[in-house]
């Protein structure tokens, strides 16, 4: 923070669609001017920026994280992602994607695209991954690259599947196929809702004339142009933003911290998941609190780690969770397969910085390593 304008300067220099940097970093889409805003208006910022009562202060932040990288991180010319769908009367709608996930919920979302192409129920989509026999070739699950990428190849290979399974349903209903949509598993004609077909009744036709119905997708994100030292980590065909703002109240005759609340504002493009778009940046405040305030690795002479387990390795327990108002604000990136892009990594990078810049305005003293402690705030303010 610079001065009484944290905002302001913020705002002056924030990341907007368009931009591109020296090298050959390009930013095809932002909303990250919405993520102050809508932040600083959440959190009363403005009225309580160095007007709280000493011990007590508020503090801004803010970040972008990249959706996967534009290079491979091995030399290979393969796509990025690839996904494949076969539907028959038998097994239904199955979809076999090399992705993993681990936790980020990449199942659900990667099984969503393929049922809103396909106009069916979440429910309805089989999934194979993981499963390097069955499963296509994925460049793997890191750099909040999944359901960016991924998500592509998803989206295309239901669409090819959809485009056979139309042009098949056309001649059973006598209409062209760009004429007909799919939705509520049923596919219908856009301008005579007389003429429809189910889904899987389309299927079995299909089936009976050519056999079972694949779709094969893959995904490369678009190669930036140029030759720049260092070109291979940075580039991303889209990127994520987080604002930030905290609120802390300093005990002063402990040292202890404690944050009184917590706001977020993200701009993931399109949340498929709304429910887990909220999880991952609830999950990254905590961790990015336990970075600012407890974590710490402490090695001793011989090289050894002196806190090797969870009793003095500290991390932040629900009892000293804040209570967090996060929001996704109105966004949609058109070079996304649904407009979506990177949450979850992205928000964690913030959250020190804005619980420091709170400490700052509530006490005076600018912190320049983590984990503040009690006995660093004591320390600080000269009582130890």
């Amino acid at each position: 923070q610079n001065g009484d304008q944290p905002l302001e300067l913020r705002t002056i220099n924030a990341v907007e669609t368009g931009y591109q940097t020296k090298s050959v970093i390009s930013v095809g889409h932002s909303e990250y001017k919405k993520c102050l805003q809508s932040v600083a208006e959440r959190s009363g910022f403005l009225e309580k920026y160095g007007k709280l009562p000493f011990g007590r202060g508020i503090g801004m932040a803010g970040g972008h994280y990249s959706s996967g990288g534009a290079y491979l991180l091995y030399r290979s010319y393969r796509p990025h992602s690839t996904a494949n769908i076969r539907i028959d009367t038998e097994a239904g709608v199955t979809l076999f994607v090399g992705a993993t996930d681990v936790g980020q919920g990449a199942n659900t979302v990667l099984v969503q695209m393929a049922a809103e192409v396909l106009g069916l129920d979440y429910k309805q989509i089989n999934l194979i991954c993981q499963d390097t026999l069955l499963a296509p070739m994925d460049n793997g699950t890191y750099d909040s690259r999944v359901t960016h990428g991924c998500g592509h190849a998803v989206k295309n290979a239901a669409m090819e599947a959809r485009k056979k399974l139309l042009e098949a349903a056309a001649l059973d209903l006598e209409v062209r196929p760009e004429h007909l949509e799919c939705a509520e598993g049923q596919i219908y004609s856009i301008y005579d809702s007389r003429k429809r077909i189910p889904f899987f009744e389309a299927v079995g036709k299909y089936q009976n004339s050519w056999g079972t119905l694949f779709g094969v997708g893959e995904y490369t994100p678009p190669q930036p142009q140029g030759n720049y030292q260092g070109k291979l980590i940075g580039p991303s065909p889209a990127f994520g933003f987080s604002a930030q703002a905290a609120e802390v109240d300093v005990d002063l005759e402990t040292g202890r911290i404690r944050i009184v609340k917590y706001w977020e504002a993200g701009d993931c493009g399109q949340p498929i998941n709304p429910m887990a778009v909220e999880g991952q940046v609830e999950g990254a405040i905590s961790m990015g609190i336990g970075q600012a305030l407890y974590e710490e690795m402490i090695v001793g002479k011989d090289g050894r780690m002196l806190n090797p387990n969870f009793h003095d390795y500290k991390i932040p327990t629900a009892m000293d969770m804040p209570e967090m108002d996060t929001q996704s604000v109105e966004s949609y990136d058109p070079n996304s397969a649904f407009g979506n892009k990177e949450t979850g990594e992205g928000p964690t990078c913030c959250v020190a910085p804005a619980i420091l810049n709170a400490l700052y305005d509530a006490i005076g003293v600018r912190f320049t390593e983590t984990p503040v402690t009690p006995e660093k705030v004591l320390k600080a303010l000269g009582k130890i």
